[in-house]
Order: C-alpha cells, then structure tokens, then sequence
C-alpha cells in the first residue's frame, strides 16, 4: 500500500500562492545560491542547482560506500541506486522541493536561516531533509523508489549525526561553534518531521522510537536544552554567532514541541518533559529575519544589547501559567511573549495534561490546567495585537493556537467529569491513525465545547 501525507493537506495554507511561486526564481533572489560563471539570471540559477545536486549525490553515494563497501547493505538498509537518486534529486526536482520548504516548513519551523543560507556551502544532509520536508506539499504520491530515497536519506542523516555527538563531547568548544554539527541537528529535526507527518504507521513508529529518540539525546548530552543568548558589557553581539546560537535554540525548541504535537495527535506519552525545557525561547522575529550585519547590528543599537536574549523558557512560561503566584511573580514577564511562544507553549500544556492522564495524577492538576487556560487566552489577546492577520495565516500551526487552548479546556472539564468516557481516543495509548483524534473532535463538537471562558486570576 502507498501512503501519502496526512488527509489534511500540508497546501491548504495560501494555496493558491505557493503554486505561483512554486516554480519561479522569487523565493531564490534573496537566497545565496553561490557564484555560478555566466549565462542568463535564470539558467545560472539552474546551473547552481545542478551543483548542489551532484555535490549531493556524489556525497550520499561516497558515504554509503564508505560504510557499507561495494556488496549490499545489511538487512534494514537501502541500497543506494544512482539512477533512481539523480533522477529523484534532480535540478528542477531540488528547486521545486527547495521552494516548497523555504515557503512553508521553514516559515511553521524556522530553524534555517535564510539570508546566510548558502547552497554551495550548505551541508549535503541538511539539503536532503530540506527536500524531504518538500516533498509534503507536492502532490506526486510516493513511488517505492522514493520512499527508498527517503529511508536512505533517513539513515545518512542519523548514521554522520550519532558520529558527530560522539566527536563533540570531547571537544572544549561549545556545541553552536561546530557548523556540521548544528546542520545535522536541523536535518535531523526535519528528518523527523517528515516521518511523523506521513500517513504510513511503520513509518511514523520509527521516526518516534528512533529518530526522535536520538535527537533528544543528542540534545541532552550537548545541553541544548540549556542554552542562552549572553550579553557582555564590552563586547558588542556579534550576527554570525548570534544565528548559530540561535539556531540550536530553534533546534530544541521545535524538537520538543513536535514531540508533544505528535502525543497528542496519537495520545502517547510525552518523550520529553517541560521540566527540561530550560533554553531560552526563539529570539525576537526582526533579529531572526534581519538581511544583513550591519542590519542586526542596527536593532541591537537601537533596543539595546539585551535585547538578544529573551530571559523566557518554555519551562519558566508554563510554571508560571500553572502557578498559584500569577500576578506578582509571572505576568509582568509573560506579557513578552509573542504568538509563536504561545503556540509552543499550550503545546506544552497538553502535554502536561496528558502526562498526567496517563501518570493517573490527573485530578491533582486539572484545577490548574483550567485556570492556565483562561491565562493563556489573556496573554494571546494581548500578543495577536502585534502581528497582522494575512502573517498569522502563514504561519501554519500558531494561527490554530486559540483552537488548541479551547479544545484543551473542554479535554479538562471532559476529563474531571468522566474520564472521556465513550471517546475511543481514551480508549487506548498509542493509535496508528487520526482516527480516534476525529472522534474526538466530533465529541467536542457534539458536546459544544467547554463552559464560556471567564476572567481568571
């Protein structure tokens, strides 16, 4: 059986504008493609392409040589079949799939960083989890050549991570400093995101057991998840450390956030804990975004040096949505915190509401859960001030934020009445579809949602 992506479609977002884009140059004029020699603007733009995927190929076949020699690979591992490679990562192919993720997976999970983002130089694994990532919004279903392609861009990817961890504990340097490092943590990331965005169980089973596995312990062993932005007094920021930094942060973040996405999309437990969670949120959009040095430099002038660093982590937002000490301790310091924030962290919060379902520890938190709801809501009211409607609509899943938080309001009051009783999604741990999380939307539906949300203290 051929599986595709989930029955929702990853296009339904402006779908109409990703394909006038999709096969123009326009997402590629403010993209470093390197310095092809001559010829018109767009066959040098192709000519660049072309590069990429032979340097790509030629990379993916080199390292499945080195490590599996010339006979066939052990049982589990793909062969690698050149003509199906160079037909799948072909030129136009690469291009294609390079627009799909730079106009949608790097706007819902920004970790790449596009105005330093250089094709020439770009690691070949990170390139491959790119194409992956876009392959989720073209519409050719996956043949059996492909998804042995993707299995063997799995492993290549997972295989030089693993090696990379093992050479970086023993470096005195931090983990942001090692680039090949930090682009096998974004491939990785994206590796498992398009994993657990396929329809096909087998799949998605692998990518939570293993893949996931092993990007959490990379991130534990290399202290991601403790990661902060540092200002000095006489030492200016300085933009390319800032955009490493920064990009592990992204890393750790969206790892962790995906991982509770994927819980509750399936009712698993959480993988992680929000109690880890320590690193600082992603930096202010207009840093991330800045084109330039002297760019960066500017905001960082004109907002001051601390204006890098958040001084919020997931961990610190979520305590204090939960705590008893609200106005006094948390509030002031929470009403920094922007939509993206808050998409991540009502995440959060249904993690911490499955955990304790499952943990059978429920009836001492759903108190709070509910009074973190209408908190939540407040902060919300107050951070989609701050963005405009047609930006909120491209940003995927935050848009869908005030959704989450409502249906995780009436999962509280549903759960301290009766347990779910009668919803198959409670039913059981671990699905192997959406099905059951479409019962229980219908139960929310028929059921009206939760009481009407109140002023909270």
């Amino acid at each position: 059986m051929a599986y595709d992506a989930f029955p929702w479609e990853m296009s339904q977002y402006c779908l109409e504008e990703y394909f006038e884009g999709l096969d123009g140059d326009l997402l590629f004029q403010e993209l470093n493609t390197g310095t092809p020699s001559s010829g018109t603007s767009a066959d040098l733009l192709l000519d660049t392409f072309s590069l990429c995927s032979a340097r790509v190929i030629d990379e993916l076949g080199r390292s499945h040589k080195l490590v599996y020699g010339e006979g066939e690979p052990p049982k589990g591992v793909p062969e690698f079949d050149m003509v199906t490679v160079r037909d799948i990562l072909s030129a136009d192919n690469l291009k294609a799939h390079l627009s799909a993720f730079f106009r949608w997976t790097n706007v819902v999970i920004p970790t790449v960083h596009r105005p330093t983002f250089d094709m020439d130089l770009a690691d070949p694994a990170l390139i491959v989890s790119m194409y992956l990532c876009g392959a989720l919004y073209l519409h050719p279903r996956p043949t059996a050549e492909r998804q042995t392609f993707y299995d063997l861009a799995e492993e290549y990817v997972f295989r030089r991570l693993e090696e990379q961890v093992s050479y970086q504990r023993n470096l005195p340097t931090p983990c942001w400093e090692n680039k090949e490092l930090v682009a096998l943590m974004q491939a990785a990331l994206y590796i498992y995101t398009h994993l657990w965005l396929m329809s096909n169980p087998t799949r998605r089973r692998r990518g939570r057991e293993m893949r996931l596995g092993s990007l959490l312990t990379a991130i534990r062993a290399l202290k991601f998840n403790k990661l902060k932005h540092i200002v000095q007094d006489d030492v200016d920021p300085q933009w390319t450390d800032f955009v490493a930094l920064e990009s592990c942060i992204r890393v750790t973040n969206f790892t962790f956030y995906l991982d509770w996405q994927q819980s509750g999309t399936f009712h698993l437990p959480p993988l992680s804990s929000i109690y880890e969670l320590s690193c600082e949120l992603p930096c202010q959009r207009d840093l991330w975004y800045a084109k330039t040095a002297s760019e960066f430099d500017e905001l960082v002038a004109s907002n001051g040096k601390a204006y890098i660093t958040r001084g919020l982590s997931a961990r610190f937002c979520v305590e204090g949505l939960l705590s008893d000490d609200w106005t006094r301790t948390y509030l002031p310091r929470l009403r920094a915190v922007n939509v993206q924030d808050l998409s991540q962290i009502v995440t959060a919060l249904h993690a911490v509401a499955l955990s304790a379902a499952l943990s059978c520890t429920f009836s001492f938190i759903a108190a709070k859960l509910h009074r973190a709801t209408t908190r939540w809501t407040e902060l919300w009211s107050e951070a989609a001030t701050q963005i405009d409607k047609v930006a909120l609509k491209r940003s995927g899943m935050v848009g869908q934020a005030p959704i989450i938080c409502f249906v995780l309001r009436w999962l509280v009051e549903r759960m301290s009445k009766d347990g779910g009783a009668g919803i198959s999604y409670f039913e059981s741990v671990g699905h192997e579809s959406i099905e059951a999380l479409h019962d229980l939307f219908s139960a929310f539906v028929i059921g009206g949602g939760p009481t009407e949300t109140k002023k909270g203290k």
